[in-house]
């Protein structure tokens, strides 16, 4: 009876130290993956600032017709749109060139609102 137990035991812990091996491995995968994509969204951004020349203007001064219609992306309204355009960010180029931050502030969202600046700007660097 007692091998029995002992088997037992070491069949529990030899379960338990897999299962932590697995986990610990899919957490390295999934940390390296997220560094991928911070640094395919810095690469991105890099090119869109050394293959898009982006005008820097108010954007009061900007013709209707060269403004891009910013509420195609989702989660841009007409009142975001509005402050985007107030801080000079009127062109899908713009907006993609920005840093999260900078949309951040921006739009000047308080902590109620629900905003996703980094999926804007990876949907306007998708429409340029």
């Amino acid at each position: 009876m007692r091998k029995i137990a002992i088997i037992a035991v070491g069949a529990v812990a030899g379960w338990v130290f897999f299962q932590y091996v697995t986990q610990q491995s899919e957490k390295k995968r999934l940390l390296s993956t997220r560094d991928q994509a911070i640094r395919t969204r810095e690469q991105m951004a890099t090119a869109v600032d050394d293959y898009i020349e982006i005008p820097k203007t108010d954007g009061a001064d900007v013709s209707a017709e060269s403004q891009d219609d910013l509420t195609v992306i989702s989660g841009i309204g007409p009142v975001f749109q509005d402050r985007l355009r107030q801080a000079g960010i009127v062109t899908y180029a713009q907006l993609a060139a920005s840093t999260p931050d900078q949309v951040r502030e921006a739009i000047k969202a308080t902590g109620r609102q629900k905003t996703e600046v980094e999926r804007w700007v990876e949907e306007a660097a998708a429409l340029v």
